[in-house]
Order: structure tokens, then C-alpha cells, then sequence
């Protein structure tokens, strides 16, 4: 029902928000009630094809596993498979991933691909009989006889576990301690520009993280949150005066780890550029100047299953909040195990007080580990009013350990960056959080 919700979806202009759909299919299936263009494509039995661990492993309890279909019957001739149609679409518009450094064709096609693409290094679609001579798993260089090895194993590779592994994995540190060597990637929708300089002439104008990170950075006393927090803030800052301050994808970047990846979007050209240049030696970051609402589609789920999706725009536009909404079940639907972090202004607006709401109803109907929503007030209205008072951030999948640590932040954060008498701070928790 969700995807034919998505299908049917419509914007405030009453146009479909896909506005023209192609479906690659071999009969007449549901989804081609839907297609704008239909395109012929092989059966199973004629084709090569992978569910693996990049698109829908198969796993069982005791391990990951990942399986491949291989052709029985060659081709009728009377249509190719769909994948190698794709691979050859990316190959001649000269996609960044199909493309060598030369601007020459990278795959010859699918088989190709899949062997050879590696969205970080030693990782890839499938897990099995990696490296030169196949004696890999899980990671490891490309295999050449990848494919002829699972087709010798009956098509299927399981990793086994060991059995110390297979229960009570919520508290079971070998587990965890395995899992958590799997890397992460965090996609941030709007990235901005990085870092800012505090003593530039619009951080001096506005002067906004008077009220904010400077009330905090001399503070010898802080809970273990907030403490690492400014710690990160030090890095820079070497010599303890502040006068920089790291944006998210900053303090991303400070705490990945090889095998971690960092998607960034940002539309504003001026931010995008700086951005872009800060990173521009990295390839475990990507900085797209495209919608980050649009760009969840192409990073979720990420290969490992273990990821973060950050969304806090600027609110200036108030359809910004029906987008975060509308993001944040499509996030889910396709990665109903991710978290989800999502930051709001405190305003006295209508669609500021509805999206709290609006995101409970999502995470109740969708997420797999509940929901965290913390709130902060420190300011009064101005004189109409208006302003600012504070802002919001709504977790939905949360870290196990976060409830804890912002129950001991909040009042400290209340104290320390309050501006008037009635500054107060909020936390609630679904069930499962």
C-alpha cells in the first residue's frame, strides 16, 4: 500500500510528484497499471541477477547470507536484461560511478559490475569468495571468478557466525563489537557550508552563537554529552580561543572511521562551493549540489544497514516541513531499522507545533525502535510575539544509550543558555525507546 501510495502522490499543483514512470517488466505485472512507458524485459530464467547485501540480502539468524541467480536458457533475442539496460544508460551518460578517472567506460555490464563496483574499498554486492584467489569473505578485493564460484556453491554464500554470537544480541558484546566494525553512513540534506568563522562579518552581525556555543565553551563542569561535545568543538579551535565552528558535517567527518561514508547535500551555490572545496580530497565523502530530500532515494538503505539520516533546513519556506514529513516516511519505508534525526525551529507557527506530532504518527506506524523527541526553550517572544524561543530535535530509531544522556543535558542546557526565568526543557520517549 505504501508504494502505491508513492505512486499515486500528488504536489500542491495537483501534479503526480513522479512525473513520468518507466517499468522494466517481462508480464503484466501490478506496477504496470501504474507506467507512463512500459519496457520488455527478460524472464529469470534468461538472465543474471544478485540479491545481495548492497540491495535485499537474504540472511538467516546464525549469519548474513547473499545469493545469485545464474541463466538457464540463453536469450530470446527479443529483448535485453533490464540491469544491463541500466548499466548501459549509466555507462554512456558517463555516470561519476561508470566512468574512470579518463572518462572511459568502467563496466562492460552487469556481470561486470557487480564482480567490480565498490562503493567503498573491499566492499560489494556480494560478500562471498572475495579477493584475488576467492579466500575472502565479507570484504576483500574483487574476485574475477566470483560468479563461477557461487555458481559451483549452488548459487548461495552464508557467513556463519559463531554460536557465542547468535543470542541476546542486544547485550552481547561480540556481537555488537562485530556489527559495529561494519561502517556507517550518515546523509545530511542540508549540509551547508561545513564549518563557519566566527569572527566573519555575518556571524559578528547576527552574533546568534553568543547565546549559544560561547556560553558553553569556557564551562569547566559539563555531563559527559555535552563535554564531548566541546571537546570536538576544540579540535577547531587548537588554540582555545573561538573562533571557528563546525557545522555537522565537520563533526561527522572527526568521527568516522575508514570504512564510514558521509553523503552531504546542499543547494545554496555559495555553501555548496565551500563545501565541495573542504572535502574535495576525500573519498569517503560525497557533497552533491542537488535536493537532499530528493537524494534519500539513492542512499537508503546504505550497504551495511547502519546508518543516519540528518535533516534540518532552514524552515524559511513552510513547505519545508511537509517535505521533512513526506522524507521521513520514505526514509522509513526503505529503512525502517535507520535512524532518523530531525531538527525544528521553535516558532510560533502552526506547522512548527504539527511536525513533532506528524513524525510520532510515522515513527509509531514504521520505525522498529521507538522514538525520542527533545525540546528546549530558552528564549521569550519579542514584543509581537515572534521569534525564536528554541528548537526541537526528533530521533526517530534512537541509540539505546541517548535517553540517559540528554535526560542529565537538558537541565544543564536550560541553566546554562537560558535567557529569561520561564526556560525550560522537554523529553519524551515512545515504548520502545
Amino acid at each position: 500500500m505504501a508504494v502505491r501510495e508513492m505512486l499515486n502522490r500528488k504536489d500542491d499543483k495537483g501534479e503526480h510528484m513522479i512525473p513520468f514512470l518507466v517499468v522494466c517488466d517481462a508480464f503484466q505485472s501490478e506496477t504496470v497499471a501504474f507506467a507512463d512507458l512500459v519496457l520488455p524485459d527478460t524472464t529469470y530464467l534468461e538472465r543474471h541477477d544478485v540479491m545481495g547485501m548492497l540491495d535485499r540480502p537474504i540472511s538467516e539468524f546464525d549469519g548474513p547470507v547473499d545469493s545469485v541467480r545464474i541463466p538457464v536458457v540463453r536469450p530470446m533475442g527479443e529483448c535485453k536484461p533490464f540491469q544491463e539496460v541500466l548499466i548501459e544508460i549509466a555507462s554512456r551518460l558517463k555516470f561519476p560511478a561508470f566512468t574512470t578517472p579518463e572518462g572511459e567506460r568502467k563496466f562492460k555490464g552487469y556481470t561486470d559490475f557487480i564482480v567490480n563496483f565498490q562503493p567503498t574499498p573491499g566492499i560489494g554486492f556480494l560478500m562471498g569468495w572475495r579477493g584475488k584467489d576467492g579466500e575472502s569473505h565479507l570484504k576483500g578485493e574483487p574476485n574475477p571468478r566470483q560468479w563461477e564460484m557461487y555458481e559451483k556453491n549452488n548459487c548461495v554464500f552464508q557467513y556463519h557466525m559463531p554460536e557465542s554470537m547468535h543470542y541476546m544480541r542486544n547485550w552481547n558484546r561480540e556481537y555488537l563489537d562485530f556489527a559495529k566494525d561494519k561502517g556507517w553512513r550518515l546523509v545530511d540534506t542540508h549540509a551547508g557550508a561545513g564549518a563557519y568563522a566566527l569572527h566573519a562579518d555575518a556571524a559578528q552581525k547576527l552574533g546568534e552563537y553568543r547565546q549559544g556555543i560561547a556560553r558553553l565553551w569556557q564551562q569547566g563542569h559539563l555531563p559527559p554529552l555535552l563535554a564531548d561535545y566541546i571537546t570536538q568543538v576544540r579540535q577547531f579551535n587548537p588554540q582555545d580561543e573561538l573562533l571557528a565552528y563546525p557545522g555537522s558535517p565537520c563533526l561527522a567527518k572527526a568521527l568516522m572511521r575508514p570504512q564510514d561514508q558521509l553523503r552531504l547535500y546542499e543547494l545554496h551555490p555559495t555553501d555548496h562551493t565551500l563545501l565541495a572545496d573542504a572535502f574535495a580530497s576525500d573519498k569517503t565523502v560525497q557533497v552533491q549540489h542537488a535536493d537532499g530530500f530528493a537524494g534519500i532515494r539513492a542512499q537508503l538503505p546504505p550497504p551495511t544497514r547502519r546508518g543516519l539520516l540528518l535533516m534540518d533546513p532552514s524552515y524559511e519556506l513552510k513547505t519545508d516541513y511537509a517535505a521533512v514529513a513526506a522524507a521521513t516516511q520514505e526514509a522509513l519505508t526503505r529503512f525502517a531499522e535507520g535512524i532518523v534525526m530531525v531538527w525544528y525551529p521553535q516558532i510560533d507557527a502552526r506547522e512548527s507545533a504539527n511536525l513533532p506530532v506528524r513524525l510520532k504518527a510515522l515513527a509509531n506506524a514504521q520505525a522498529r525502535k521507538g522514538w525520542l523527541h527533545a525540546r528546549l526553550t530558552v528564549a521569550e517572544p519579542n514584543d509581537r510575539g515572534f521569534g525564536m524561543l528554541g528548537s526541537g530535535v526528533f530521533v526517530i530509531n534512537p541509540p539505546h544509550t541517548l535517553r540517559a544522556q540528554l535526560r542529565e543535558a537538558l537541565p544543564v542546557l536550560v541553566r546554562l543558555l537560558g535567557q529569561f526565568a520561564g526556560a525550560s526543557q522537554r523529553l519524551e520517549l515512545s515504548a520502545e525507546a
